[in-house]
């Protein structure tokens, strides 16, 4: 039976065994057509199949061409609209990042890295590019089988989902040198340290001095391998923290506390400047969506 979409952006319960892929679509957004601010705590990847429109992510717009793919983090807030006098087709699909903290994805023995912490640190929201051939054929697979997908058969989808998430991987190691050391220990102990204390107040000096090495040793490597200041990431990190008590329904002024604000005014600031919007305007965002 054909499946039927009431609108370009409406959830679809899907894959409810493994909640692994919430929603496939392939639509069309109509000229001058806008769609307001969204969050939601899955991924999202879309591919434009023809035309083009803009996209806003975190109070950044892009410009999405045809051919070109998006993935955003989980809770970035984004908004699109187009101007063309012809629709443009687009490919989304939002799938939940958690199913790679199953040991099963991990494949210890051939990739050695954990690829959920592994996109959460070295994606800071998005990654935006023109999609290759292997990219645009695995999007194809997983609309394919999305279209015949069985109730009683997930190995599929699992395995297309599971080859968009390392062909996705390997677009963030080629924006890094070749000799990028990504398991670098001190860089390792550094985030360990920064998610334990991120909601006292903490500095570049006392991370560096619990892991017995200079403050100007730790920016250089820590820089060098994740492409962050070390308290650019201590802030964003912070804020990830802060918009996951947003959903826990706590108040705006425990968060900021919680998570290392001295006032709220200082939190307002800081997450206007990572995601765009203010606190509370992001927060009305995230109940919509």
């Amino acid at each position: 039976m054909k499946k039927e979409f009431n609108s370009p952006l409406a959830p679809i319960d899907f894959l409810r065994a493994s909640k692994l892929l919430r929603v496939l679509i392939s639509s069309d957004i109509y000229p001058s057509q806008p769609f307001d601010f969204r969050a939601h705590r899955e991924c999202e990847i879309c591919i434009v199949q023809k035309g083009h429109f803009i996209i806003n992510v975190a109070g950044t717009d892009l410009q999405m061409n045809e051919n070109d793919f998006l993935f955003i983090l989980p809770y970035v807030s984004h908004a699109f609209s187009t101007a063309d006098s012809e629709p443009c087709h687009v490919y989304s699909i939002h799938f939940n990042l958690d199913f790679l903290s199953n040991p099963l994805y991990q494949l210890p023995q051939i990739l050695k890295i954990d690829l959920r912490r592994h996109f959460m640190l070295y994606t800071q929201k998005y990654l935006f590019g023109a999609a290759d051939q292997q990219l645009k054929f695995c999007i194809k697979n997983i609309a394919a089988e999305y279209e015949s997908w069985k109730n009683n058969d997930l190995s599929m989808m699992n395995f297309y989902i599971l080859e968009l998430v390392l062909l996705l991987s390997r677009n963030i190691h080629s924006q890094y040198p070749a000799d990028t050391d990504f398991h670098n220990p001190y860089v390792e102990q550094a985030l360990s340290y920064i998610h334990e204390h991120y909601m006292d107040k903490i500095t570049v000096p006392e991370i560096a001095s619990a892991l017995k090495i200079s403050d100007r040793y730790l920016s250089k490597i820590f820089y060098q391998c994740t492409h962050s200041t070390v308290m650019d990431y201590v802030h964003s990190y912070r804020i990830n923290q802060s918009v996951l008590l947003m959903t826990k329904g706590c108040s705006l002024t425990d968060i900021a506390v919680n998570v290392g604000y001295s006032s709220p005014p200082h939190y307002t600031k800081t997450f206007k400047k990572y995601m765009g919007q203010t606190p509370r305007e992001y927060l009305n965002t995230l109940t919509k969506s």
